[in-house]
């Protein structure tokens, strides 16, 4: 019996708890109005298991534990929710038409290459494929189009666009599961107010898709750090493709260096079962920071698999679509022009915020006056690598000395979100506090730049919350939680 858990919202009426008319003008509560109580708290915990929404505790551990997550969902207006939807098929079309665009990459990723060896690797990889004419035609895209929003009436800015590794699609949907059961328990709200993320399912729908269009293909390919600590995620991936029918590896760089062969018509094998196997579609969840490449056979590992006959999600070029150089070109006058049409121009440009290179001196300027209102990025992925304050004004002046890495980073204006009171859950302890979130939504692609695509779609979302006093950290970390979407009427 629900009232015998302990109801969190003791204003609700008798007619609403037995579901009568009133349930139907359910009103949500602020955090702020809302005392959680020590039964919501443990709830938290023991659903939290249920879903599966864990982590390793430490990298090579054997233990899970439960992943941070908000207490409460997030309310987000539904008009807000339906302007990113639409954005993810264009974001989409705009990634893919830039990274088939040889006049348009020749043009830009030079310089990107000359100011990080990390992603000027990336670039050797790029232009030894397209000598080689090896190039798998078949793209697929698991892309993440990351927001803030900004003052109180919540206006979208993009972040940035993850063009690899985009995690989290599956523990997002079990996020908003448990948001669903527990709001539904303690404050009796429709369930259907909750917005369920389509993630664990639209996800792995378009490997599914990538691997049907291979042809020939065997097996699927999960390409993974070692000592992965995010295991449930992709897990819950994988048991998806299982369920297909369809067959489906663990690997790391070490292991497609050592024990992946290219056979006379360039397709990767592996060995599954004991028999060997060619393999339709490589997923990287791996292979996005230097970190990722320890060693020369790495870079050979990479270099195979992107010479290969296997569909590559994402393909190199699309890795060097989401460095934050090309975030700025984009943000270019006419760039968007080239390759969307004039509607599809003024969604996306009204999700932009300033982004400018270091080149601009004028800006630097304004920057190193006025650091609060900026960020600093270097052009690789992964958390934790944002520049803020007197570090970034030192970084700044430093650079003035070695112009030759100004490419390496861009500037952004901050995008300042109003903070709202929310409590989260994290390694076995709750605290309240003002926070600040960040709405990414997935978005999927399969095609091969000819024919329809196969995939284009919106596939979920994540919505991660932290404390607005800390500056950067993932969920990892314990700084950013999942948290869920509540839907709110347009008033």
């Amino acid at each position: 019996d629900k009232r015998q858990r302990g109801n969190d919202d003791p204003n609700l009426s008798e007619e609403t708890l037995r579901g009568g008319e009133q349930s139907k003008k359910y009103i949500f509560k602020r955090d702020e109005d809302v005392k959680i109580s020590n039964y919501r708290i443990c709830d938290v915990e023991h659903f939290s298991f249920i879903e599966g929404l864990l982590i390793k505790e430490n990298k090579g551990s054997y233990k899970s534990i439960v992943a941070p997550i908000t207490v409460r969902p997030l309310p987000i207006k539904k008009t807000v929710v339906n302007k990113i939807k639409e954005l993810a098929p264009i974001f989409n079309k705009l990634t893919d038409r830039a990274a088939r665009d040889r006049e348009f990459m020749e043009k830009h990723i030079h310089q990107v290459a000359k100011a990080d060896p990390f992603t000027g690797r990336l670039v050797e990889i790029y232009k030894k494929v397209l000598e080689s004419g090896h190039e798998q035609q078949t793209y697929v895209g698991i892309h993440r189009s990351d927001y803030m929003f900004h003052g109180k009436e919540m206006v979208p800015q993009q972040v940035e666009l993850n063009t690899i590794a985009a995690g989290y699609g599956a523990l997002s949907t079990n996020a908003g599961r448990i948001h669903q059961t527990l709001m539904e328990a303690y404050e009796y709200t429709p369930q259907d107010k909750i917005m369920i993320s389509e993630g664990i399912t639209r996800v792995p729908y378009a490997m599914e898709k990538a691997h049907e269009a291979h042809g020939k293909g065997e097996v699927i390919i999960f390409l993974v750090q070692d000592q992965e600590r995010n295991f449930g995620d992709q897990y819950f991936l994988q048991l998806q493709l299982m369920k297909k029918g369809i067959k489906v590896m663990r690997m790391t760089l070490d292991d497609m260096h050592t024990k992946a062969t290219l056979n006379e018509d360039n397709d990767l094998v592996v060995t599954y079962n004991d028999k060997p196997c060619i393999v339709s579609f490589v997923y990287y969840r791996a292979a996005y920071t230097p970190d990722d490449y320890q060693k020369e056979s790495d870079w050979e590992a990479r270099l195979k698999i992107e010479m290969s006959s296997a569909i590559k999600c994402p393909p190199v070029a699309y890795q060097l679509i989401g460095t934050k150089y090309m975030q700025q070109i984009f943000t270019r006058p006419n760039v968007l022009e080239r390759f969307l049409d004039p509607e599809e121009v003024k969604l996306v440009r009204s999700v932009f915020t300033g982004i400018y290179s270091l080149e601009n001196k004028e800006i630097v300027q304004k920057v190193i006056n006025t650091p609060q209102d900026y960020v600093m990025k270097p052009q690789r992925e992964g958390g934790g690598n944002l520049i803020y304050g007197d570090k970034m004004k030192s970084m700044l002046q430093n650079l003035e000395e070695h112009p030759e890495h100004k490419d390496a980073y861009i500037l952004m204006e901050r995008i300042v979100p109003v903070p709202q009171q929310a409590t989260i859950y994290a390694f076995g302890k709750s605290e309240t506090s003002p926070c600040v979130s960040e709405l990414g939504t997935y978005c999927t692609f399969v095609g091969n730049g000819n024919d329809e695509p196969l995939v284009n779609e919106y596939a979920g979302y994540l919505l991660r919350t932290k404390d607005a006093r800390k500056e950067d950290g993932g969920v990892a970390s314990g700084v950013a939680a999942f948290n869920s979407i509540y839907l709110v009427d347009d008033e």
